[in-house]
């Protein structure tokens, strides 16, 4: 409840990332010194229990990730030129024509990129979606879970 209740002030609220992270780890501080000293006022009583660890995210982005799907993400080449959608396998130039009769658009859809490894070919341009479908399940479960939440919180105000 503890990260889905800072997903929901990261989300909701509009708290920047890294205070949403600061709050997740200041919780699980406190929450460990609580069960701490819990464990010690057990033992003066003579009860030797060991009360569990908790296990709550350091990152709001790992908070989210346990308890809400991402959606699938659809990226293609696209021309950099005419922004005509490229089909696999890429070729070298674009053959996008705006008729039967008309000449190809013939632009380069690749270009080098230096890396770690050295040199590597890479698309020029990439089109990037979500897929509608998973979009939409993700989409509706977190606007529930939020709601739950929200009315939750302020029920008892």
């Amino acid at each position: 409840m503890i990260s889905i209740l800072v997903v929901w002030v990261h989300v909701k609220v509009g708290v920047s990332h890294s205070v949403a992270s600061k709050v997740l780890q200041a919780l699980q501080l406190i929450l460990m010194t609580i069960l701490h000293i819990l464990e010690a006022a057990l033992l003066s009583f003579g009860a030797t229990v060991r009360l569990s660890d908790l296990n709550i995210p350091h990152d709001v982005r790992t908070a989210y990730w346990l308890h809400f799907t991402e959606p699938d993400i659809i990226c293609r080449a696209c021309c950099p030129k005419c922004f005509s959608l490229i089909p696999h396998p890429i070729p070298w130039w674009c053959q996008w024509r705006a008729s039967p009769r008309s000449r190809p658009c013939y632009t380069g859809l690749w270009k080098t990129q230096n890396t770690r490894s050295g040199l590597k070919m890479v698309p020029w341009s990439l089109y990037t979606t979500q897929s509608f479908d998973s979009w939409l399940e993700s989409f509706l479960s977190l606007e529930k879970l939020l709601n739950m939440v929200s009315k939750r919180l302020f029920s008892s105000i």
